[in-house]
């Protein structure tokens, strides 16, 4: 259920298990995956938790991975594109690692 004091501008359509909106005022809260405290206009619940709020960064990672994972590519296409983004999340050592590790 949305807090009472949040003042909703704008509510964008849902892509996957988020829901971005746009607030009146920059509001402080706590990225549940980031672990960073933020303040921004822009908020997104995850599954309509207003409880599990994203940052902006947060939720374009998740909204990357989530648009590769529902596409029209292959299953095989879609491996290659999440492995190229999550490398890209790595630094180089741990890029290099894993290029190592895989068959």
């Amino acid at each position: 259920m949305k807090p009472a004091a949040i003042d909703i501008q704008k509510d964008y359509p849902p892509r996957g298990p988020m829901h971005q909106y746009r607030l009146n005022e920059a509001t402080a809260f706590h990225c549940f995956r980031c672990g960073e405290s933020k303040k921004a206009k822009l908020l997104t619940t995850y599954n309509d938790d207003w409880q599990r709020l994203l940052c902006n960064g947060c939720y374009g990672r998740l909204l990357s991975i989530y648009e590769i994972k529902a596409g029209t590519d292959s299953d095989d296409e879609k491996a290659e594109s999440l492995a190229v983004l999550l490398l890209s999340l790595c630094d180089r050592d741990q890029s290099k690692e894993a290029q190592r590790l895989s068959p």
